[in-house]
């Protein structure tokens, strides 16, 4: 499955394919940690505790940065290729866009060390990116909410659900809150100048959050996509009908040719 997620928009793209890519999107830093390490240990660095003798490391990390969501981008767009619908594919390529547009900003801002007018564009950017890519966990990713013109918000929540829906209530909060961690592993731990906090607890708590914001997104994930299965009879070869329907139908149209 990887090898396919690698060649997008060219490889196989089935459930498994484009749900690793989206975990992809949440190993940015074990990416890069990875990368740190092997340059590290393969070289003199580590007895001189530096990492200064690694070729281009910057553009390698943000390489890192980059191909997750560049793979769930093309993955879009083969979908769309596949489909021609337009909606939910060329709508789910733009939010991962906003997420490379944010990657590419989190570069810029560390090249230039720009904490001026490039700062607060950065924040516009992450603030509008994060909030697109939560709200489409809720009505895509989780299809949570549906559409219902009776009530109040002309939304509910669905009604075929595996799980309490309190769970539900709680991680779409949860949701919310770690939504906006993700993005502080891809920019330099310097820039949050926290002086009563180690930097690396600091990266230990945004992962560890980071990890548990994706293991409930993929349950949820997983959950939903069954839900879908069921509901779209996709999981069944024939499609049910109303036998007694179908049987009273039948006996009326031959009566009828009979006429």
């Amino acid at each position: 499955a990887a090898w396919e997620i690698v060649i997008a928009p060219f490889g196989k793209l089935r459930f498994r394919h484009f749900f690793l890519a989206d975990i992809f999107c949440s190993l940015v830093k074990p990416f890069q940690d990875v990368y740190n390490s092997i340059c590290y240990y393969s070289s003199e660095d580590w007895h001189l505790h530096s990492l200064e003798s690694c070729p281009d490391s910057a553009k390698i990390l943000f390489a890192l940065s980059f191909l997750p969501y560049w793979f769930r981008f093309m993955q879009c767009w083969r979908k769309y290729y596949d489909t021609k619908s337009k909606f939910p594919h060329v709508a789910n390529a733009m939010k991962y866009f906003s997420g490379i547009i944010v990657v590419i900003a989190s570069l810029t801002v560390q090249l230039t060390g720009a904490l001026g007018s490039l700062w607060y564009l950065w924040i516009i950017i992450y603030v509008i990116a994060t909030m697109y890519m939560y709200l489409w966990d809720l009505f895509m990713d989780w299809d949570m909410f549906r559409y219902d013109p009776n009530s109040l918000l002309k939304l509910r929540m669905r009604s075929h659900r595996i799980y309490p829906k309190h769970y539900y209530i709680f991680a779409s909060v949860t949701n919310l809150i770690l939504r906006f961690f993700w993005v502080m592993t891809l920019f330099p731990i310097r820039i949050l100048d926290i002086r009563s906090m180690d930097k690396g607890l600091l990266v230990l708590i945004l992962s560890v959050a980071e990890i548990y914001r994706r293991a409930q997104w993929a349950i949820f994930r997983v959950e939903n996509e069954c839900i879908n299965n069921y509901e779209k009879f996709r999981t069944i070869d024939d499609v049910p009908m109303a036998k007694s329907y179908m049987s009273r139908n039948f006996s009326l149209n031959n009566f009828n040719k009979l006429d």
